[in-house]
């Protein structure tokens, strides 16, 4: 419905004189002046202009993103190094963790056995290498020892480890003699003490 068939022929005439040229739209039934109209459609071709320059921009950006992309190639590469390296040193340093380990394991396995100079003994050792990847390790090490052990050229290298000297026991310091009779009680102790001084 336009604005004559709502106000009739004879209102919209009068109002058509007030008005002028100034335009009026009608808008679900409401009335808006036309520079309120003017108002947001400027401030919509402004966004409008706003957003095509951000447009602009962003393609210029992307452009220039595309230019280095020879730039960015070499860089890929350079971190595609560089992961590398860290993926070796990690290798390496796992590798040289597990060597550690093993040669910690059968220096303790050596001395278990009774070996008197492990560094000798280990390498007299066999089949080193076999042990590495044992299931058995103590029982694997022990048959090699075994072998070294039988044969009449390293068993001297086996045995209890002896210090040359007098060997005393560790004393007591509760009981610096440990042939003296110790007393249980205090009265006891009394007693004893009255006995050795007469």
């Amino acid at each position: 419905m336009d604005l004559k068939g709502l106000l009739g022929e004879e209102l919209h005439s009068q109002v058509m004189e007030k008005i002028g040229d100034t335009k009026i739209d009608i808008i679900k039934d409401k009335y808006v002046p036309i520079h309120r109209m003017n108002e947001v459609q400027e401030t919509a071709k402004k966004e409008k202009e706003q957003l095509q320059k951000q447009l602009d921009e962003t393609s210029k950006t992307l452009e220039s993103i595309k230019g280095e992309a020879g730039a960015s190639d070499e860089l890929k590469k350079r971190i595609e190094a560089l992961e590398a390296e860290k993926k070796k040193i990690e290798e390496d340093g796992k590798a040289k963790l597990t060597e550690i380990k093993f040669e910690t394991d059968l220096e303790k396995e050596l001395v278990k056995q009774g070996a008197k100079n492990v560094v000798a003994v280990r390498a007299l050792l066999p089949d080193v290498e076999s042990l590495k990847d044992s299931r058995d390790f103590s029982a694997d090490v022990k048959d090699q020892i075994d072998k070294l052990k039988a044969d009449e050229s390293t068993s001297f290298m086996f045995g209890e480890i002896r210090l040359k000297g007098k060997q005393t026991p560790p004393a007591d310091p509760r009981n610096p003699d440990p042939k003296q009779k110790q007393p249980k009680t205090p009265m006891e102790a009394l007693k004893m003490t009255y006995e050795a001084s007469k």
